[in-house]
């Protein structure tokens, strides 16, 4: 046989070189399937494995952050489960009727990145039948059910031992005996743990928890059983208990910033895992953060998307608190799509009776009374009343002062003024007896809302004068919450309403009432972001005195739910009682507060304007805007006509510097407290003669933040810290020049750069006269997260928080933030500039909008060098015309002073 052609040679020796490629990639191993992350919920019991228990025809939720392309599927035994998966919290969730509690769960997912797999074991759960009869007897029959767990043997079995030990803990927390669940809880947690049950443990320590915090107010058992649950082997639904529960204890103990960031991760977890339970109320409890913060279209927005998943004593709950909500959207001036008065309406109608006290029918027709006063719907608003009257027997303390504030509102507006001023009497003796702050200053301000009404203006004026002084008597209600509490709103609005009147005959006066406003929200701000700086230690003790004062709120409530059940008021022993447990109450929050620290004195009056400098303040009043100006000999009041937000620089120009052009020419240094929407005009740019107010003159910011009465040392050193999250190219080299230029000047300068910047350092870094700060800033969407309203982005995804701030040991007596909106203008809450400030920072340097890398470089090389803190609105100005000149931004920084 001959040899091959050449195109048959050639197809022979292609088909051998295929056939052997083939056989090696035969012989090769496919890749292996990388582990899948999905989080699940719905088992029974869950064990190391995992493992899960469920009964027959359970529902698992199963959530995973996997690639949105890939492709997912579900087996149960190589059998393929069906599973439409939707996007839920930034991955995908599924829901699957498990048709047999047994065998091999998996999940897979396929694409790009290669294929990836989750495997879960089920099995069958093993609990008896009459420990499920027991639950089911507990609520309608709970002596049946103690019989028959009496009767039941556990047989030595650990596990059962648990079991019976939770259904004990559940009967005696239905009897009120909370020191038995207590102890009974704890025992069945270290059984279940003991056997390698990891979902249970949780399912016992959060209710210890519970019950420690709200019942009998120990803040060491509380803060034992949340440790114990953080050191437990976490699973899904117990990482999603346990931040429920730390919220919850952020709540109880004056951290609203920290209640609401861990709500709304316990949110989070709970949509991904379907626990409507804990959706519904950390969602809740975050809403009311949010109202009481004054952010009421964001507490309205978490109420979206609820109503779907809620059951029956849910929907009526979310009728009511959608209700209140809208209730004081609408008391600022929000528009809101719905009436809170259809809400009540289905809340009364939907509740069962065993809904719990937020339910009961005295309650919910005082939120009916309010919501129809306020849609003028006076003989609704009676009936309303009338009806939550009658019901005297459920009527609880903490509703009265509502009834109250109703009661007047109707009589206001039937043109009662001596019934409305009764109804106030009635408030305040309640409040008083029961020593609510927050009622009796409601109680000054009604009173003299009716006075104004009525054309009594000095009686008007004196009635705000006592709300005021109430105020400060008050303390801080942002630490400790309460629905009566006044919202910043009403605060503002009373502060107006009081300046008004003053205004017409002591300028002074009205103007230091505004300021003092001012101060009392930053103050009161402050306070709450220092609770999230506490360290350990201090943190331990201020909790104790928080959950003190709590517990003895709860015995005042007592006491006054007590004398409801008598026909006359309180006398002898028993007032003396309610006195002393008053008197400790006022103790145990002066103690609190003073675990914080010292702090600022809100200011009585207006600050001193020295020689050379003016002082250019613009209020909002309820009718229209007033201006001022004021120096070492005098002050000028102005009533001004401002024009819209969208107003050319010229028209703000005409609107707000030439009342005062004459006050403004003979002075070089200018200090602006402008509040409200004026906050957020740039005066430095604004036309002024041939240029802008910043050619001729010196321009510093007033933020009204007060100021500590011991401020820091200046000693000569600086701190300069270079471009921490390692993005900023200019950051770095504007961090060097800094340094350099400070050098000139013999000032010495510390450097932190990159990944050394980490919050120890910072607090470690010695006493410094100047920080500079070169780097990213940012601010935090809705506020009451924990951090503030700005912070500075660290390495890693650290970040330094206003909290921060307030903690240094050795905070700088000045500071220049080169980072985007470090001061934002206007804020609702902290930001970077403010804290700096109410640190004991005489002077800062900082943006009120986003700042390019670049610019911010030209900045600090225009600037410096700067040796004291004095020098700083100078070297700004000298900056800001050397950069106008170049065509940058230029007007974005600020110079700040308390």
């Amino acid at each position: 046989m001959g040899a091959p052609d050449p195109p048959r040679r050639f197809a022979l020796l292609l088909l051998v070189g295929l056939t052997a490629l083939a056989c090696r990639r035969a012989r090769e191993p496919a890749p292996p399937e990388r582990p899948l992350e999905v989080a699940f919920a719905g088992c029974g019991e869950v064990l190391a494995g995992p493992i899960c228990e469920l009964d027959a025809g359970t529902t698992l939720t199963l959530w995973t952050p996997a690639d949105p392309e890939a492709a997912l599927t579900v087996s149960l035994d190589g059998r393929a489960v069906d599973a439409a998966w939707s996007p839920v919290e930034g991955g995908r969730r599924a829901r699957i009727e498990v048709p047999r509690p047994e065998g091999v769960l998996e999940v897979r997912a396929g694409g790009l990145g290669g294929a990836a797999r989750f495997t879960l074991h089920l099995q069958s759960s093993t609990r008896p039948p009459e420990l499920v009869e027991v639950l089911r007897l507990r609520t309608a029959t709970p002596t049946r059910a103690q019989a028959l767990l009496d009767g039941f043997d556990p047989r030595g079995d650990p596990r059962l031992e648990s079991e019976v030990l939770t259904l004990r803990a559940k009967l005696a927390f239905d009897r009120g005996d909370f020191s038995e669940m207590v102890a009974r809880r704890r025992a069945a947690a270290r059984l279940a743990a003991a056997v390698g049950l990891l979902d249970k443990p949780f399912r016992d320590l959060g209710p210890v928890a519970y019950v420690s915090m709200t019942k009998d107010r120990d803040a060491t058992e509380a803060r034992a059983a949340l440790d114990a649950m953080a050191a437990l082997p976490r699973t899904d639904y117990g990482a999603a208990l346990l931040t429920y529960y730390e919220a919850l204890w952020a709540l109880l103990t004056g951290d609203p910033r920290g209640a609401a960031r861990r709500y709304a991760d316990a949110e989070r977890s709970a949509r991904r895992l379907g626990l409507d339970s804990i959706l519904t109320f950390s969602a809740y409890q975050r809403a009311a953060l949010l109202t009481s913060a004054g952010l009421h279209g964001a507490a309205l927005e978490v109420f979206e998307g609820l109503e779907p998943a809620l059951g029956t004593c849910e929907r009526a709950v979310w009728h009511n608190n959608r209700a209140w909500a809208g209730i004081m959207a609408r008391e600022v001036g929000w528009n809101i799509d719905f009436d809170p008065r259809a809400d009540m309406a289905a809340a009364i109608e939907q509740r069962p009776s065993d809904c719990g006290s937020v339910l009961v029918l005295p309650n919910l027709l005082t939120t009916t009374a309010l919501a129809a006063l306020q849609a003028d719907d006076l003989p609704g608003a009676e009936a309303a009343i009338e009806a939550a009257w009658r019901a005297h027997a459920e009527l609880r303390p903490d509703v009265v002062p509502w009834l109250h504030i109703a009661e007047a509102g109707v009589a206001l507006a039937r043109g009662r003024a001596k019934d409305a001023l009764a109804a106030y009497a009635r408030l305040d003796a309640f409040s008083e007896r029961n020593g609510l702050f927050s009622g009796r200053w409601r109680a000054a301000v009604g009173r003299a809302e009716v006075y104004e009404a009525s054309g009594a203006l000095a009686m008007a004026e004196s009635a705000y004068a006592v709300a005021e002084a109430r105020l400060d008597e008050e303390g801080s209600s942002a630490l400790f919450a309460s629905r009566l509490a006044p919202l910043p709103y009403a605060r503002i609005r009373a502060a107006r309403r009081f300046a008004a009147l003053r205004l017409a005959h002591d300028a002074r006066g009205a103007i230091a009432i505004l300021e003092r406003q001012v101060a009392r929200h930053v103050r009161g701000l402050a306070r709450a972001a220092r609770v999230g700086a506490l360290a350990p230690a201090e943190r331990e003790a201020w909790d104790r005195a928080a959950l003190r004062y709590a517990a003895l709120r709860d015995r005042l409530d007592a006491l006054e739910a007590a004398r409801w059940g008598r026909a006359t008021s309180l006398v002898g022993a028993a007032e003396a009682e309610r006195r002393a447990a008053e008197a400790e109450a006022r103790a145990a929050f002066d103690d609190a507060l003073r675990a914080l620290g010292p702090e600022a004195a809100v200011p009585e009056r207006l600050p001193r304007v020295g020689p050379g400098r003016l002082r250019l303040g613009y209020h909002r009043l309820e009718q229209g805007w007033f201006g001022y100006a004021l120096w070492d000999e005098g002050l000028e009041v102005a009533r001004l006509e401002v024009p819209t937000a969208t107003a050319t620089p010229v028209a703000l120009s005409r609107a707000l510097l030439d009342p005062f052009r004459a006050r403004i020419e003979a002075n070089r240094e200018l200090v602006v407290a402008a509040r409200d929407e004026l906050a957020q005009v740039d005066f430095h740019a604004l036309p002024f003669g041939a240029g802008a107010l910043v050619d001729g003159h010196v321009v510093t910011y007033a933020l009204g933040t007060p100021a500590p009465s011991t401020p820091p040392a200046t000693p000569r050193g600086a701190l300069v810290v270079g471009d921490p999250d390692g993005s900023l190219p200019w950051a770095r080299d504007e961090a060097a020049l800094v340094a350099r230029r400070l050098a000139e000047v013999e000032v010495p300068a510390a450097r932190l750069d990159g990944h050394a910047v980490t919050r120890r350092a910072l607090a470690d870094a010695a006493p410094a006269w100047l920080w500079h700060w070169a780097g990213h800033g940012r601010t935090v969407e809705r506020g009451l997260d924990d951090v503030g309203v700005s912070i500075l982005p660290l390495t890693d995804g650290a970040r330094f928080t206003v909290s921060d701030v307030l903690a240094l040991p050795r905070p700088p007596a000045a500071a220049v933030l080169a980072a985007c909106e470090t001061a934002p203008p206007n804020a609702q809450d902290l930001d970077m500039a403010r804290a700096f400030l109410l640190a004991g920072a005489g002077m800062v340097v900082a943006a009120s909008r986003p700042v390019a890398d670049e610019d911010a470089f030209h900045l600090a090389r225009a600037m410096y060098p700067v040796d004291g803190p004095r020098a700083l609105p100078d070297a700004l100005r000298a900056a800001q015309l050397r950069l106008r000149a170049e065509g940058r931004d230029w007007a974005a920084f600020r110079a700040l002073e308390p």
